[in-house]
């Protein structure tokens, strides 16, 4: 997903973040620790051999949030 949201990130540049749940799925940050840390979606380890340096989430915080149906999961609020 590609947006803009300076109010959020300081600059005006298009920002790209990846879904990795939809309506109803579980989704937890994060099991392991270092390049060994996995989101779960449902209780199954994500596998995302493209982010950075095996840095999962960007914003160490540990999270369970189950997303609303029609929505997808954002970071916790105040980790942006």
């Amino acid at each position: 997903m590609l947006f803009s949201a300076p109010d959020r990130y300081r600059f005006s540049a298009s920002v790209m973040q990846r879904v990795v749940g939809v309506g109803s799925d579980r989704v937890v940050c994060c099991t392991g620790s270092g390049t060994a840390a996995r989101i779960t979606v449902n209780g199954k380890p994500l596998v995302e051999p493209y982010v950075k340096q095996g840095d999962v989430d960007g914003v160490h915080k540990a999270y369970d949030v189950t997303v609303p149906k029609g929505r997808w999961p954002s970071p916790p609020s105040g980790t942006g």
